[in-house]
């Protein structure tokens, strides 16, 4: 959000010709969109073979290079252009893959501690989404007013320094904050154990009140054969009315 709050101030201030402004923005916004494009396709492989946490680390010390490739020339759209690209390419893993790693961290929660937490973490994912927003104009408001912006009067160093930070910076402390996370999230490696015990959990609570339990590859066989069996129902009446 910070980042794409400064990008008009970026483009237009920072970049130095042949290519800034609008045009400068359409064509990061171009570059940077085509990897999430790509990365619907190649995502999941790249999680597959080298595991959902592995593939996000990956990713994020890819992006981190990426955002430190844009240094080599902040006022160039060249490079600032090369470095996007790289970010969009190490973000990929992170984009598709970070929601079914949050389901294993639930998981093993349950595992665990005897219960779900899906609705609670949720909510607090939802509420920072909201909340980020409003802290991000703040910052941005904070850097334009601490740095004296004042187009009417020229953009000096420092205002020009504020919207480097906004849009490189800041993304970049983000990603290396992400890669040193991922560094000990190894839940992946308690999922065969943890569902094992869930089963169990469930089996015993199934049991404890008197129920009878049924394996959940069988319970899944006995639905889908019973919606068959509707369906083929319904087909019938529908012949039937027609006749």
């Amino acid at each position: 959000l910070i980042k794409n709050g400064s990008m008009t101030y970026f483009c237009d201030y920072v970049l130095e010709g042949p290519i800034t402004g609008g045009q400068a923005m359409g064509l990061l916004g171009l570059v940077g969109g085509i990897p999430t494009a790509v990365g619907m396709v190649i995502a999941w492989p790249i999680a597959n073979k080298l595991t959902k946490q592995k593939s996000i680390l990956f990713g994020m010390i890819i992006s981190v290079l990426g955002g430190l490739l844009s240094f080599i020339d902040t006022t160039n759209f060249y490079w600032v252009c090369a470095g996007i690209i790289l970010k969009g390419i190490g973000s990929i893993p992170a984009m598709y893959v970070t929601l079914a790693l949050l389901s294993d961290v639930l998981d093993h929660l349950e595992a665990k501690n005897g219960f779900r937490s899906d609705g609670f973490t949720m909510s607090v994912y939802g509420s920072i989404m909201v909340g980020l927003f409003g802290v991000s104009m703040a910052f941005i408001n904070f850097m334009l007013l601490t740095s004296d912006y004042d187009p009417s009067v020229g953009v000096g160093a420092a205002v020009k320094t504020s919207f480097v930070i906004g849009f490189l910076v800041v993304e970049l402390i983000c990603y290396a904050i992400i890669a040193g996370l991922m560094i000990f999230l190894n839940v992946e490696k308690h999922l065969k154990k943890d569902q094992e015990k869930i089963l169990a959990n469930q089996k015993a609570e199934v049991l404890a009140s008197g129920g009878e339990w049924i394996d959940p590859a069988e319970r899944l066989r006995l639905e889908q054969e019973e919606a068959e069996r509707e369906e083929s129902e319904k087909k019938e009446k529908r012949n039937n009315t027609k006749k």
